[in-house]
């Protein structure tokens, strides 16, 4: 009993100290401080899109200056965040970038500087995090002792065994902007779509990694509509705990994404995107260039050298949005589709356009309650299941579609452990409503929601667990924010999940209680 008093009262230090270090995570629509909550409800209020290709955290805002105004040339502290949270039998948090928030206390820091001028700025904005990675029952296959329980991706368990931390350039970039274009490097979290929480292409689920992006600075407003198009190439790579097949550990993972208005709705922008995974050794121009390759079905692609029993060694996902906002009620709603294989030819494609797809849709809406404030509204539901035309043809599961027996981008859909497009993951379904109450200076949410986690692994190698045999999560949160002077911000949160045969291993029920404390000291 004494061991177990001096175990807590370490953690609790431990999470002390780390709350009023430097650094911090935005969770999506799950808002930690009341200034993101604000710009949320400021947002509502606008008749034009945002543009696909979007900045996970918005760390250029609110910096502290270190030269005067009026000067061409400005020069500042980014934002100091700081975060740590406590999971109490297994690791749960998402959205939060680097972090992996295992068993225990975990925490990410950050902060940094900025030098910009009239057509360009550089941002320097590292981070630091770590994991008390306690130990927890979970299921591994042979040779992946800390990997995913299905066999071939490279999505993390547990972080090896006991403490882990890690430091890298978080949120830095290099970026040029001249006539409403702009040309980009860095490190930073990037989402791609208008969904929030359940990005299917792109999230901050994982760390950000180094990336060069060419294109338009926000969307270009002219007679014909408004038009936002945006190119990248990144490197991406395994984990160290994962046993490649493959020569090399790293990929390249490039595409591009664009949206359009038509100037008679405004209000109203439709999205594609097209984003490729390979090998980076086996990199050439065709892959480089990809994305305006015209041959979206699979029987052009076969005349390529590169072969793979029938297949190429390149992974696409091709993706389509729709967004409306209704500025008059405060309201935006949005759909996100995606498919992860491209159709053998027009007629297959017109036979099943459901084959390996996955959507998104949510809805925000604001609503003002007298002199308490407003409410906001935020639900969102997603779905990346196979569908009953995998009973006459095999599909691949979201983020491991990619992984073929002999070659293939092998470790899935992935970057340094983590799933780099929806946090749920392959093969799940979520529904997730928050609601928060927003005063002058502080705000209270709640969340609500059930997800079902890989349905895919379910019906593949465990549907002898029957009916019940799902792995089911329920969660309930109560979030808190308080501004407690102009450059000073604390957020907490507080969730409990009952989680039903966690990763289908030998534990039928496992509730974990989750806190968070988060500090924002900004200009």
């Amino acid at each position: 009993m004494r061991r177990i008093f001096v175990d807590r009262c370490w953690q609790a230090g431990l999470a002390i100290g780390l709350l009023f270090s430097a650094g911090s995570v935005i969770h999506a629509q799950r808002f930690t401080f009341p200034s993101e909550l604000e710009s949320t409800m400021k947002s509502l209020d606008g008749t034009k899109s945002e543009g696909m290709f979007r900045h996970a955290y918005n760390d250029g805002s609110d910096v502290l200056s270190l030269l005067p105004q009026a000067s061409n040339v400005h020069a500042g502290i980014l934002p100091i965040y700081g975060f740590t949270s406590y999971n109490s039998s297994y690791p749960q948090g998402d959205g939060d970038g680097a972090l992996w928030q295992g068993r225990g206390v975990s925490g990410i820091t950050r902060s940094g500087v900025e030098f910009g001028w009239d057509w360009g700025n550089i941002k320097i904005d590292p981070e630091w995090w770590f994991a008390q990675n306690q130990a927890y029952p979970y299921t591994s296959t042979a040779g992946q002792p800390y990997g995913d329980y299905w066999w071939g991706m490279d999505r993390l368990q547990a972080y090896g065994a006991g403490v882990y931390q890690t430091f890298g350039w978080g949120q830095s970039e290099a970026r040029l902007n001249y006539g409403g274009f702009t040309l980009g490097f860095g490190t930073e979290n990037l989402k791609i779509g208008p969904a929030e929480i359940q990005n299917i292409i792109l999230s901050d689920n994982a760390s950000g990694f180094p990336l060069l992006d060419v294109g338009t600075d926000g969307p270009i407003r002219t007679a014909f509509g408004a038009f936002d198009a945006r190119l990248f190439w990144g490197q991406t790579q395994l984990s160290s705990w994962y046993d490649s097949n493959q020569n090399t550990n790293k990929f390249l993972w490039t595409g591009g994404t664009m949206s359009y208005s038509p100037p008679f709705l405004d209000t109203m922008s439709f999205g594609f995107t097209r984003a490729f995974h390979s090998p980076w050794s086996t990199m050439d121009t065709w892959k480089v260039l990809e994305f305006f390759d015209d041959n979206l079905l699979k029987l052009a692609r076969f005349a390529v050298p590169l072969q793979l029993n029938g297949e190429d060694d390149v992974d696409q996902v091709l993706d389509l949005t729709w967004e409306w906002r209704i500025p008059q009620v405060g309201a935006r709603t949005y759909i996100e589709w995606a498919r992860n294989d491209s159709a053998a030819d027009l007629l297959d494609l017109l036979m099943q356009p459901e084959h390996s797809d996955g959507y998104v849709m949510g809805l925000q809406q604001k609503i003002p309650i007298g002199n308490w404030g407003r409410l906001l509204l935020s639900l969102e539901i997603a779905d990346l299941g196979n569908n009953i035309g995998t009973t006459i043809r095999g599909t691949g599961s979201w983020y491991r579609h990619s992984i073929i027996d002999n070659g293939g981008v092998d470790g899935g859909y992935t970057n340094l452990g983590q799933v780099m497009g929806s946090p749920m993951g392959p093969g799940s379904n979520s529904q997730e409503l928050n609601v928060y109450l927003d005063r002058d200076n502080w705000f209270v949410g709640l969340g609500i929601q059930r997800m079902i986690y890989d349905a895919d692994y379910f019906y593949t190698y465990a549907k002898q667990m029957g009916y019940y045999g799902y792995n089911l999560m329920l969660t309930g949160t109560l979030r808190f924010g308080i501004t407690l002077t102009p450059h000073v911000e604390l957020g907490s949160a507080f969730a409990f999940t009952n989680n039903w045969n966690m990763n289908f291993g030998s534990v039928a029920f496992a509730p974990n209680g989750h806190v968070e404390l988060a500090i924002k000291v900004h200009g």
